[in-house]
Order: structure tokens, then C-alpha cells, then sequence
């Protein structure tokens, strides 16, 4: 966006004033005029595809209203001649000629009026952001002039508040924010809602709190409307009662996939939803007759790999307790185990299931079940599990199976490179089975870390991340540092289409 605005806004509030800005802020922006929230409602949408929802902005030389995702607003600038437009979910002022929004201090201005008048109006203290006056622009250049405090790698990092029991809820969405293929998604405004009722949209509110992360604001947001919406898609997680962070990862990518609408091509393939893309894998189940060599395979989707800690809770050798590797439980997931089930070929009740990945998702979440009843036990799971910064999973997938029977795989023999992943955050639950508290550790710029607890976001060092107990474990695919990570829109499964 401009710092300043351009000729053509110039030359326009010469022709036109400000009586169009006015009128339109006043019944359709902060909507102050009696009866503007239902006149809004109803007249508010784009006169070419009806949409609502498609940033909406209005002329300010004729009665037109354009949205901007479908261009709309852009093709009648183009067959009119009239090159000024507003947009009525914001007031900013738009130029079709530059391709730009303009910021205008005499717009700024009387947008700053209405808004404050909309606050009163609503009992609403609305607080201005500081503008210096010509005699403190000259203070400030007497005394060496701005010092620059802001670092780029806080952009995105804010804290969620805590609005009773939600820090379940608060640790997923950290993560959600700072999934790169997610952010790279919802911050290039590619979502266009088709939802009859836009208000009950989550895709539309994600896009609203990815916009709130990504503002530069520092002050925790409050996700009132997303813990709303969540409430009503996803009635088993009503309340202020306790609930798991796994639980709400997995509803909340369902009800995201359900409202992007995507196409399925068939059953065997993810639909082409910016979260199938980013977050659905495939298992490749094989049922081998040991008699027969008679073989049944089928396909099976999953938004998470859930993992074992081992044969036992919390075991211990000589009074001290064992740790796990997350490499070890992955490889015990993916042995083959005997079933005592007939052949439907030979007849034979010597067969072996072996299950293991057919397709990778680019982000792979590992959910380690510490909270789950075991052997009788009601305790959760405290084994602490090492986890690497970066591994391959090459060896666990459909095309080398058995390969890792055999014990490590030497990295020359890997198949494919590609298969490499990056930890990016982990989820960690405190207390017990019953109760206790969830915070996330987030990357951010590659290799700084940060701890998020509900509203306090703090520095963390990669030690930390390491030495945390570990419930969820997100990994990315390394090959988005080569920069074939934006076309998500129109789906590729090489690996189900061999």
C-alpha cells in the first residue's frame, strides 16, 4: 500500500469532494444512518455474481457495487472511466489506475470521524493511532530522528486469549498460523465463500484471524467468533469443559475441508481444498498370505499419524525411565503383524498385515498417545520421546516397503529425496489424564522458536522444543525451500497415480 495517494485520488477530491466517501461510510461502512444495517444487508453485494463475500467495493462516481476477487469492480472501472472505488468492508480507497490502495489523509480523516462517531454510538471507546504534530516532527528530527525498533520476525507472532478452558483450542490455531502453505493461502485472499449463509463460514473466519496475526498488532487477539463457529459446526466441543488439542485439530481441518467445497477426483485421491492439499495423507494397508503370497490392498486416508510409545507405560530399567524415539515408534507402526484370518484364495490362516504410507501429506502431524487408557492404567503417558529436526521418511512409504526390517537405511539408498521433513511446531499437554494445560512451540524465520501460552508469546530456544515432552509434532515437507510450494490450487498425487 502507498504511503501517500496518488495523482488520480488528487485529482478526484477536486472534482468530487468527499460527499460520495461520506455517503457511502455512513450507510454501508460504519453503517450510522438509521435502517444502514439492513440497507446493507441487502443491497451489499457485487450487482455482477451476487457474491457477498468477495471483498465488496463500491464506486465513488456512480451506483455500482464490484467485488474485487472475481475483478468485477475492475471491468467496470475499465468500461466506465470512473477509476475511484471504495471498499465497504474497510473504507480504504482503491485506484484502478495505479492497481493500488491509497492512503489519503483527508480520507483517513473522515473515515477516523465516522468510526469514532460508530464507537460512541455503540458504547465502544475507539482509540486513534498516533500521528505526530509538525512540532513534534521537528522534536523528533532535533533528536536523531526515529530509532527503528520493530523486527520483521515478530510479524505473525500474537497471542490468543484464553476465554475459558480454549487453550486446547489456542495452541491449534498457533500452529495453523504459522503452517507456511496455509498462511501463503488464506494472506493472497484466495478464499471465495460459497456458503448460503456467509456468517457461519470458519473458512471466511480463518481469513480474518490470519489478517489479525499478520497486521503487525502486538495485542492478543480474542477468537470469540472462531470459538463461536467451532460451537456450532462441532457440538461435541461445547462448553468451557476440558478438552483435547488433538481432537480439535482433526474437527477443525473437517469442517475447513467440508466448507472449501473442493472436487474429489475418486476415493483413492484427496480433493483439491487447500486442506487436503496441505494436510491429507494416504495409508497403503497390505494383507500378505504367508502360504499363497496372495495379496489385499487397500487405501486409507489420515490427517494424522497416531503412534505407540512402546510395550508399556513409563518403562523403566533399573529404577530409571526409558526413553523413546520418535523414528523407533514411526517403524514399529509400519512392521508387518501376524492375523489369524483365513485366506479367501488358499484357505490358509498364516497372513501378515503391513501398513504404510502410499502418499505424504505436505504437513505431517504425529500425534504420540500419552493421554489414551493403556493396560488398564488411567495415568497419562510421560515417556519422553526424542524427535529430530529434520528427517526422511522415505523408508516408511508404500514403495520401500519392508526396507526398514532390516534394520537403519543407509541415506544413498533412500528412494526419494522428496520425503524429507522439517519440524515446524509441537504441542505439548501439562497435568494429567483429567486436567491440565496446552501451550505450542511455533518456528518462525527457519530457526527461531517461540513459546505461545494462550496470550503470552515468549522467546524459546531450540533446546526447549527438544526437551518438551511432545503430544502433537507437526513436520513440513524441506522441499518448500525450493519453492514449489504455491500451486495447491489445482492438486497432483504422483504417488496414486502410478
Amino acid at each position: 500500500m502507498n504511503t501517500g495517494s496518488c495523482s488520480h485520488v488528487e485529482n478526484y477530491k477536486i472534482k468530487d469532494g468527499f460527499s460520495p466517501y461520506s455517503l457511502l461510510h455512513s450507510n454501508f461502512i460504519t453503517c450510522l444512518k438509521e435502517g444502514s444495517r439492513e440497507r446493507k444487508a441487502k443491497l451489499a453485494y457485487c450487482h455482477d455474481c451476487h457474491m457477498r463475500r468477495g471483498r465488496v467495493h463500491a464506486c465513488l462516481s456512480c451506483i455500482y457495487f464490484g467485488c474485487f476477487n472475481n475483478d468485477h469492480i475492475n471491468r467496470h472501472s475499465q468500461d466506465s472511466g470512473h477509476i475511484i472505488s471504495v471498499d465497504l468492508k474497510f473504507g480504504n480507497i482503491y485506484c484502478h489506475k495505479c492497481n493500488d490502495y491509497q492512503y489519503d489523509k483527508d480520507f483517513e480523516r473522515l473515515s477516523k470521524k465516522f468510526k469514532r462517531k460508530f464507537g460512541k454510538m455503540m458504547g465502544i471507546e475507539v482509540y486513534d493511532s498516533w500521528e505526530p504534530t509538525l512540532e513534534e516532527v521537528k522534536l523528533i528530527k532535533d533528536n536523531g530522528g526515529l530509532k527503528k525498533v520493530y523486527n520483521n520476525s515478530f510479524i505473525g507472532l500474537r497471542g490468543l486469549i484464553n476465554l475459558g478452558h480454549t487453550c486446547f483450542m489456542n495452541c491449534i490455531v498457533q500452529v495453523l498460523v504459522h503452517t507456511p502453505l496455509l498462511r501463503e493461502y488464506f494472506l493472497s485472499d484466495t478464499h471465495l465463500c460459497e456458503m448460503e449463509d456467509p456468517k457461519y463460514c470458519l473458512v471466511c473466519e480463518m481469513f480474518v484471524t490470519f489478517q489479525e496475526f499478520y497486521s503487525g498488532n502486538p495485542i492478543p487477539h480474542v477468537p470469540s467468533r472462531l470459538v463461536y463457529l467451532m460451537w456450532t459446526h462441532a457440538k461435541h466441543l461445547n462448553g468451557f469443559q476440558q478438552q483435547d488439542a488433538h481432537e480439535f485439530f482433526i474437527a477443525i481441518l473437517d469442517i475447513l475441508h467440508k466448507q472449501c467445497q473442493g472436487e474429489v477426483p475418486d476415493e483413492t485421491k484427496r480433493c483439491n481444498c487447500v486442506i487436503d492439499q496441505i494436510f491429507k495423507g494416504f495409508y497403503q494397508s497390505d494383507i500378505v498370505c504367508q502360504e499363497c503370497n496372495h495379496v489385499s490392498t487397500t487405501y486409507d486416508p489420515f490427517l494424522d499419524i497416531s503412534l505407540n510409545l512402546g510395550g508399556g507405560m513409563n518403562e523403566s530399567e533399573n529404577g530409571v525411565e526409558q526413553a523413546v524415539s520418535l523414528l523407533d515408534c514411526i517403524s514399529r507402526y509400519t512392521q508387518p503383524e501376524n492375523l489369524s484370518i483365513q485366506c479367501t484364495s488358499c484357505g490358509s490362516a498364516s497372513r501378515t498385515k503391513q501398513l504404510t504410507l502410499k502418499m505424504l501429506p505436505f504437513v505431517t502431524c504425529f500425534h504420540l498417545k500419552r493421554l489414551e487408557h493403556s493396560l488398564g492404567s488411567k495415568k497419562k503417558n510421560t515417556t519422553h520421546v526424542i524427535f529430530p529436526e529434520c528427517f526422511d521418511m522415505s523408508p516408511y512409504m508404500s514403495t520401500n516397503r519392508g526396507m526398514q526390517q532390516n534394520g537403519p537405511i543407509e541415506e544413498s539408498k533412500l528412494e526419494n529425496s522428496d520425503n524429507k521433513f522439517c519440524l515446524f511446531a509441537v504441542v505439548n499437554h501439562k497435568g494429567d489424564r483429567d486436567g491440565g494445560h496446552y501451550i505450542s512451540y511455533i518456528r518462525q524465520q527457519h530457526d527461531k522458536w517461540y513459546q505461545c501460552d494462550d496470550s503470552l508469546v515468549t522467546s524459546a530456544s531450540v533446546q526447549d522444543v527438544f526437551a518438551s515432552e511432545g503430544y502433537l509434532l507437526f513436520y513440513h515437507k524441506q522441499i518448500f525451500k525450493h519453492g514449489i510450494s504455491s500451486n495447491f490450487s489445482r492438486p497432483k498425487d504422483p504417488e496414486m497415480s502410478k
